[in-house]
């Protein structure tokens, strides 16, 4: 650095970790991607404000990880988009499927779960759409999102997964995500529309016995019973969920006395 002329503060980093990059993808591209090649780079302190603009567009693809919800981390996914940059989204707070497991380090949050919790659902990731959201928020077109947006990938960190569950982590969540990215059907108003979780709910489910029968385990969606009584175990509302439990305790109570 001190040859360079580079200061040994912030910016002077960001020049070492810039002229690290450089060299890397030079590297890289003359033993194995050629002229054209492209490169994924995970979204980090490099694709920040005017940070992002030592990558160049042509060469990089961003990954990005941070969340939908948190102001900074928003501002930083709008940079790219605004600046022309292709993006691959896994935004945690959304896409990370080992979040909401018991916290592994420390004692995580004041519930004991990791950092990333709460957990997250086949039926909010199913709904998960990045055009949406960026219209939604910054005004960002359609048409114009969907060249920049190539696409999204779920990711499960193995700190808390092994080949014994990793399966059971992942499907039938990312399966859900995968009918998201390949059809991306506009969000229906009400439940049972084209577009929502209730309309997938069938079709995923059908994936889920085909699979699990080509030796692919899932988690469990919902109990055989409402495999087998499509419909019967829909909640329309909190007062039928409140009489449903009544019930359920009703059944459990009679059979505790017999």
């Amino acid at each position: 650095m001190d040859t360079k002329g580079w200061t040994r503060d912030a910016a002077g980093y960001m020049n070492l970790w810039e002229y690290y990059q450089t060299n890397a993808y030079m590297e890289y591209s003359t033993t194995t991607l050629g002229d054209d090649g492209k490169v994924i780079l995970w979204s980090s302190h490099m694709t920040m404000g005017e940070d992002l603009l030592r990558l160049s567009k042509e060469k990089y693809v961003i990954q990005y990880w941070g969340s939908t919800e948190d102001e900074e981390h928003k501002e930083q996914l709008r940079n790219m988009v605004d600046r022309g940059y292709r993006v691959i989204m896994s935004n945690y707070n959304e896409l990370y499927l080992d979040c909401g497991y018991g916290a592994w380090v420390g004692d995580g949050n004041s519930k004991f779960l990791n950092w990333c919790a709460p957990y997250k659902s086949w039926h909010q990731i199913y709904r998960t759409n990045a055009q949406t959201w960026l219209l939604d928020n910054y005004g960002i077109e359609k048409s114009r999102s969907a060249e920049l947006i190539l696409g999204g990938e779920t990711a499960i960190w193995t700190e808390q997964a092994s080949d014994s569950d990793i399966l059971a982590k992942v499907f039938p969540r990312t399966w859900a995500y995968a009918e998201r990215l390949w059809t991306n059907p506009e969000q229906g108003e009400t439940a049972g529309d084209i577009g929502t979780w209730q309309e997938a709910e069938g079709r995923l489910m059908y994936l889920t016995e085909i699979m699990k029968h080509r030796g692919v385990p899932s988690n469990t969606m919902k109990p055989e019973y409402c495999n087998q009584n499509d419909g019967a175990c829909v909640l329309e509302s909190s007062s039928s969920a409140g009489e449903y439990v009544t019930s359920l305790l009703t059944v459990v109570t009679l059979l505790l006395s017999l």
